[in-house]
């Protein structure tokens, strides 16, 4: 069936969603092998973002339980040619609006590397795939963050530097790795 993979235990699928649903959230009738699930679709979901359906995979082979169904989002992102001239219109607004109070494009990896960096506090590990270029740029925001908290750790004696970070990337073809762990 090209619908439902198997993994050992475990069903997985893949649910497009439209733009409207990825960022308001709502909810999405998934196919499972009991039938139909309404699967909750979180605010702010991204493509790759992968759902669980707990206990809804194959029958355990003499042990108790199921394995779980996983559900991989893939945000459909429309072509202007595939919307209503109401909706265009919208996006621009929507655009205009973004552009008016957005970030560059360093400021919002920096707020990114600095919400990673909190989870690598906690023990995470974090890897971001993507161009080699931005995977270079990523590693850069990442370098001036550390030196950032770094010297803000030295001026006050209270906060504790970051310590036994990994920082590397590599460049797999076209594709750029960066790889983090605390």
């Amino acid at each position: 069936d090209d619908y439902f993979r198997r993994e050992e235990d475990h069903i997985y699928t893949e649910l497009p969603v439209s733009l409207g649903q990825a960022v308001l959230g709502g909810t999405a009738e998934v196919l499972t092998l009991d039938g139909m699930v309404e699967l909750k679709i979180p605010e702010g979901t991204q493509t790759g973002t992968r759902l669980l359906i707990r206990n809804r995979g194959v029958q355990r082979l003499g042990r108790v339980g199921r394995g779980h169904h996983y559900v991989q989002v893939t945000v459909h992102v429309p072509a202007p040619k595939e919307m209503t001239s109401r909706q265009v219109e919208l996006m621009r607004e929507f655009q205009e609006e973004e552009e008016k109070g957005s970030y560059s494009w360093f400021e919002r990896w920096s707020a990114m590397i600095k919400s990673s960096l909190e989870s690598l506090k906690r023990g995470a590990k974090i890897e971001v795939t993507a161009s080699a270029e931005v995977a270079k740029l990523a590693a850069a925001a990442l370098a001036a963050a550390l030196a950032a908290a770094a010297a803000a750790a030295a001026a006050d004696r209270c906060a504790a530097p970051p310590q036994g970070i990994n920082l590397r990337t590599e460049n797999m073809h076209a594709c750029g790795v960066l790889r983090v762990t605390l």
